[in-house]
């Protein structure tokens, strides 16, 4: 079916406005997501494990009081799923984790987290946190009422941050060759963001 056509099943929008929906008819249920994961995604995820593992400076951006709203990435899928059956037409559904955490804190439990998993003779993975300046403009929240999911539909995450980044690194050290794969196709672990 045509996503256009009105009679099309609906569609998933990320980070859409109302206007470009209504602009284009395009049958769609809004979303926006807080981060995900607990680790948004395969490079950054590889690069705090890479670094640690490697006995490489993990760099930490400013004080690392940077907050962020944890969620796992199979609690986010959920949340999308239930908002593709029972979300209504164009209401907007904001999906969060009710996890938020400062970044140093993140940055400490995986820390803890390695140190149980895969111990480095050298001694504790904190010892490899280094702090660099923040790169310009960036945002020390990010946060979101999702309370309409919940309220609406029903939906809940089903991990706390605590049980989701466990599964997290040890998904991640499980799979480390799929993940190096992934690294050399699409990601030289450079640091984004500060080129215009």
């Amino acid at each position: 079916m045509d996503p256009l056509d009105g009679l099309a099943l609906p569609s998933v929008a990320v980070h859409a406005g109302r206007t470009d929906l209504t602009d284009l008819g395009v049958h769609a249920v809004p979303i926006d997501l807080s981060t995900t994961a607990p680790l948004p995604d395969v490079s950054e995820a590889r690069d705090v494990l890479d670094e640690l593992i490697e006995g490489k400076p993990l760099p930490i951006y400013g004080k690392g009081e940077n907050i962020r709203d944890w969620l796992f990435v199979e609690d986010h899928c959920r949340a999308i799923w239930t908002v593709l059956q029972g979300g209504r037409l164009g209401e907007t559904y904001n999906i969060g984790g009710a996890a938020e955490k400062m970044n140093i804190d993140v940055v400490d439990t995986i820390c803890a987290l390695l140190d149980e998993l895969r111990p480095d003779p050298a001694g504790p993975h904190a010892r490899l946190k280094t702090f660099v300046t923040d790169r310009p403009g960036h945002d020390l929240r990010y946060a979101m009422d999702f309370s309409k999911l919940p309220g609406e539909l029903g939906w809940k995450p089903s991990e706390s941050f605590e049980s989701g980044i466990r599964r997290t690194v040890e998904w991640y050290l499980d799979n480390a060759e799929w993940c190096e794969a992934v690294e050399k196709r699409s990601y030289g672990r450079e640091r984004l963001g500060l080129s215009r």
